[in-house]
């Protein structure tokens, strides 16, 4: 039944398009916010409304913050649609943000809805926020400056970005929450003002399994689940070397190999972690002065510095009952009694898992 949920959510995401109506008649949602309070849900929308006059495709005056409301998400799209004369269309969204209480209550309501709407595109993010979402895409400057959409865009819109980054496209959260064992995981953001500039930075992730949440990992945490994903790529590890002081690396590429086994009825994970990482030119530390000493002891250091993260990251998820890193499917394949014995209350078995993470990093110098 989840693989037909999962194939009728993939169908209705790939077939977002203006249904034939001139896009002057339509009002385009840039990104989504999704609270509910006082038994309704409030959407608070950045919409962009061509005008057909200016020769400017995306002016200040064409974009505009909206708030509607409705018993359900689709009559609160209505609302929307009514209020600003205009028909409402999400196949322009770039990101909908969730209030942590709401999706913490609601997130089955949600996916429900984004999985019937045809509009709706896979590359799309679905984000948590470290409080409720009208208060993060409400501007609440002295001009209402709109500024929301490239700032979010910074965090989700490159593919370097994504691969630093815990996947929040809704087509890859759509795979974990429809899949029997998997745990979803969400990125969480946070506003952040500095002054008449508004930014949002990533505050740890969310942690679902299915409807029901299973807690959250800090930033320690998220970096070490994608580790465990095989993820990071571009992302920079800091270490501290008492001869060098503190350095910047950078993360070219992680290989995650896991293998599985049963011991006194619990699971245990061997996970091995293949790590390239550039050493950054600095000007005090030049990298050609580097000896190969140092090289070989940056390589400990930063060996253990990911391990560290890993580990935080699998005891933190663990702990809370959820699989956020796909390891259900090495115990699918490798121990395929185990599995079919316990997969209906994996969350609860994972909490028994044991794992044993080694890593291998080798640090190349910039130019080499």
């Amino acid at each position: 039944m989840r693989r037909v949920a999962l194939l009728g959510l993939v169908l209705c995401l790939l077939t977002g398009c203006l249904g034939g109506q001139d896009i002057r008649e339509r009002a385009l949602i840039q990104l989504m916010g999704i609270d509910y309070t006082e038994g309704v849900f409030h959407l608070t929308l950045q919409i962009f409304s061509p005008n057909g006059q200016s020769e400017e495709i995306n002016t200040e005056e064409q974009r505009q913050v909206v708030t509607a409301m409705g018993d359900t998400l689709s009559q609160a799209l209505q609302d929307a649609s009514l209020r600003v004369g205009r028909a409402a269309f999400l196949g322009d969204c770039r990101a909908i943000v969730v209030g942590e209480r709401t999706a913490r209550n609601h997130l089955k309501d949600i996916m429900r809805f984004l999985s019937s709407n045809e509009e709706v595109y896979p590359q799309m993010v679905l984000l948590i926020a470290a409080g409720q979402a009208q208060d993060i895409l409400n501007p609440q400057t002295e001009d209402n400056q709109v500024v929301v959409a490239s700032s979010l865009e910074n965090i989700t819109g490159s593919a370097v970005a994504k691969e630093a980054m815990c996947p929040s496209d809704l087509l890859t959260l759509a795979r974990s929450y429809y899949t029997e064992g998997a745990g979803t995981a969400i990125l969480r953001v946070r506003r952040q003002d500095a002054g008449e500039q508004v930014t949002f930075v990533p505050d740890g992730v969310a942690l679902y399994n299915r409807d029901t949440p299973a807690g959250r990992l800090d930033d320690i945490g998220h970096r070490g689940m994608l580790t465990l994903r095989g993820l990071g790529r571009g992302s920079l590890l800091h270490v501290d070397d008492a001869h060098l002081g503190r350095l910047a690396l950078q993360i070219k590429r992680l290989s995650v190999s896991i293998k599985t086994a049963i011991t006194d009825g619990r699971p245990r994970f061997d996970i091995t972690v293949k790590a390239e990482l550039l050493l950054a030119e600095m000007s005090d530390n030049p990298a050609d002065r580097l000896s190969a000493a140092d090289i070989s002891r940056l390589q400990d250091l930063a060996g253990l510095a990911i391990r560290a993260d890993a580990l935080s990251a699998f005891e933190q998820a663990a702990a809370q009952g959820c699989d956020a890193f796909g390891l259900y499917r090495y115990l699918r394949r490798d121990q395929p009694a185990y599995w079919k014995q316990h997969a209906a209350n994996w969350p609860a078995h994972i909490r028994e898992a044991d794992c044993a993470i080694a890593v291998d990093a080798h640090v190349a110098r910039v130019g080499d």
